[in-house]
């Protein structure tokens, strides 16, 4: 019977760090190559980004999975061992109510203090149907989802082999939250959404985990941007 505890170092799959550079390095390559296309050619024809943002993360998972089939390794060397699905989902949705739970007691605090939390995420944008779907689909689910594929996925499971889980956390945690702008306030808040996904992977072994937690995440962001 398979262990549903925390993956131990020497249990651990993972793809070996040098070809998790290269595949790294790809998608980073489909990524700008994607951006410079866009601007100097897809932009013209006010296609929406969101579309094509869909394209690049489907065209970096198909590169990811393609290697991967290539090299002979399989799922579970990037977190999703069929036997660790339940576990994932449940230790998701746990982790998500509690870290949900906190932010609450958080923004209750500064509303009883006279500062309206609210107003940290509100938005003036008025959303169309089509982009709201699109928006769900893109930014809340398939985004995050590969993002979550290769930061936790590939390099936090990757430097598990190697390092032991504070540095492994802090290197991943601090490399998502740079990859997702400069600000210092939004630098904090992704190297703590870093953590809470390196740490919740650690605990579960399953990358379904993150993800679940990344998807309340910004579905909650979404609706709170609503209001």
């Amino acid at each position: 019977m398979e262990s549903v505890g925390p993956v131990e170092k020497n249990e651990r799959k993972a793809i070996p760090i040098g070809k998790i550079v290269i595949l790294i390095f790809l998608i980073l390559l489909v990524e700008i190559g994607g951006a410079i296309i866009y601007q100097m050619f897809i932009g013209r024809i006010r296609l929406d980004p969101l579309f094509f943002v869909a394209l690049q993360r489907l065209a970096g998972l198909a590169l990811v999975f393609g290697f991967l089939l290539k090299w002979g390794y399989g799922p579970d060397h990037l977190g999703l061992s069929a036997g660790r699905i339940k576990q994932g989902i449940v230790h998701g949705i746990l982790w998500s109510l509690g870290f949900g739970l906190i932010v609450s007691l958080i923004g209750t605090c500064l509303w009883t203090s006279g500062t309206n939390p609210l107003s940290f995420f509100s938005s003036t944008k008025a959303w169309a149907p089509i982009e709201m779907v699109t928006y769900i689909l893109v930014g809340c689910l398939l985004g995050p989802a590969v993002e979550d594929l290769v930061f936790i996925g590939l390099l936090y499971n990757g430097l598990r082999t190697r390092l032991n889980l504070a540095f492994s956390v802090v290197i991943v945690a601090s490399l998502f939250a740079l990859a997702h702008g400069w600000i210092f306030m939004g630098l904090i808040i992704q190297f703590v959404g870093g953590l809470l996904f390196t740490l919740s992977f650690e605990f579960s072994g399953s990358l379904l985990t993150p993800v679940f937690i990344h998807w309340s995440g910004n579905l909650a962001l979404l609706a709170i941007q609503l209001l």
